[in-house]
């Protein structure tokens, strides 16, 4: 039922224009795709719910419920396309706005850190070897002489001046009230 939900916000969000390419119409569309994935949501609350009584049945409803957000999300992208969907984020004010309130949250930080973290020294290794072999072997890629002066690439040296923007304090103290809320909802 809920498939079919989104595959009817999916053809009823894509209209075709007098070229002949599709646009995406937004409204009751999108805002039936923002009830489904709600309702999914909640599907997970419920089977967190009656994880005592049956953890088998618990965690068949926690995969389907998982797997139909993953669907519907790929659905979704396949039919509008990715680039039509940039698009009509790019010109929606209300995105503009949430991605300038998520580029200076501490949280969004803090669980960055928590699920990527352990990704970061792994990330930064191989670009130290990545830059030592651009600038010692000849048949790699051509360096200009501020890249050739980088001890990382330019690309890790862009995504380290982001982290330097970063509170620290401030991302650290939500990574620990994060771990604290998860163990007091674990343990009890």
């Amino acid at each position: 039922l809920l498939l079919g939900l989104a595959m009817l916000f999916i053809t009823k969000s894509v209209v075709q224009d007098e070229s002949g390419s599709a646009q995406l119409r937004s409204g009751a569309g999108t805002r039936l795709f923002g009830s489904i994935m709600a309702v999914l949501v909640l599907i997970i609350w419920v089977a967190a719910s009656i994880g005592g009584a049956s953890m088998e049945l618990s965690n068949v409803v926690t995969a389907f419920a998982g797997t139909m957000m993953i669907l519907i999300f790929f659905l979704g992208a396949a039919s509008i396309g990715m680039s039509t969907l940039k698009d009509k984020m790019a010109q929606s004010d209300r995105m503009k706005h949430h991605m300038e309130v998520t580029m200076v949250n501490p949280w969004l930080d803090a669980f960055a850190i928590m699920a990527f973290g352990i990704f970061i020294p792994i990330f930064l290794a191989v670009s130290y070897v990545n830059q030592l072999t651009r600038k010692y072997l000849s048949f790699t890629k051509e360096l200009s002489e501020e890249e050739r002066n980088l001890t990382f690439t330019k690309l890790t040296h862009s995504f380290l001046s982001i982290l330097n923007r970063w509170n620290a304090q401030q991302v650290m103290v939500k990574i620990i009230l994060a771990c604290f809320i998860y163990f007091v909802v674990q343990v009890g």
